[in-house]
Order: C-alpha cells, then structure tokens, then sequence
C-alpha cells in the first residue's frame, strides 16, 4: 500500500516538474524580441548550464521560494508587488549558483518586460506566473506528502 503511494506521489512530482519546465519555456519566450538579443543569449546561456547541470526536481526546488514568496499577490493579482521587489534578497544558503543567477536576471527581465508591455502581454505574463506558482504550491504539497511516507 504504502509503495504504490510512494509510487503515485514520484509520478506525481515528476509531471509537476514537468508541467514547470513547460511553463518556464513559455515564460522565456515571452522575452524573445522585447529584449536585445545580448539579454536574451545570456539568459539563454544561464537556461543551459542551469538545464545541464541540474535536474526539473533540483530546479524547481531552487525556484519554487522565489514563486511561493508572492503567491498571495499573484492569487490577488497585485503586480506592483512583484515589480518592486529585490529578488536577490530571497537567494537562499544551498542555491546552486548559475540557478540563483538565473533568478536574478530573469526576474529583472520580467519587470522591464511587463512594465514596457501592453495589457495583453502584462495579462500574459501573469498568467504564466500564476502557473509557475500553482506548479511550485502543487509541488511543495507532494513533496510534503512523500516525505510523510
């Protein structure tokens, strides 16, 4: 009983990893051609060594504080929140550094984004968002599950 629940719940971290990855993808995206191609070949590079060098588990788990931190903004939509906010400061001891450089960059890249775009793709850029967060919720929450078996 208890290992087909190990099982279901590794499965279930695995797609939720999975579901992140595809949502970060979508996030990235939004930034070619609104950024220089400099920005974008940076932020692609970090993407890579990041990708190369770790894990989805390893990755969400690095960024799933930075969503979680502003999960009640995001839920109530208040953007300016997450627009003014140093998000360097939430690093945490134990991140893998090309991920907390990753962080950094792209939530700088975010904020200029958003802030440049129409309404469309600020409503766009929110949705993504509130998918990265659910994602790094839903996560946590299994996480959480696994570790009490």
């Amino acid at each position: 009983m208890n290992q087909e629940k190990l099982e279901r719940i590794s499965d279930a971290i695995q797609v939720q990893c999975e579901l992140f990855m595809v949502h970060f993808g979508e996030l990235l995206g939004i930034f070619r051609g609104r950024i220089s191609q400099d920005q974008m070949k940076k932020i692609d590079s970090v993407w890579m060594i990041v990708t190369k060098a770790s894990t989805p588990s390893s990755i969400i788990k690095d960024v799933a504080p930075y969503f979680l931190h502003f999960r009640e903004e995001v839920e109530s939509d208040n953007a300016e929140a997450m627009l003014n906010f140093d998000y360097s400061s939430l690093i945490v001891d134990g991140c893998e550094k090309n991920t907390a450089s990753l962080i950094v960059r792209i939530s700088n890249e975010i904020k200029e984004v958003y802030k440049k775009g129409n309404d469309n793709l600020q409503a766009q850029i929110k949705n993504i968002v509130r998918e990265l967060v659910r994602d790094c919720a839903i996560y946590n929450k299994l996480e959480s599950a696994l570790k009490k078996i």
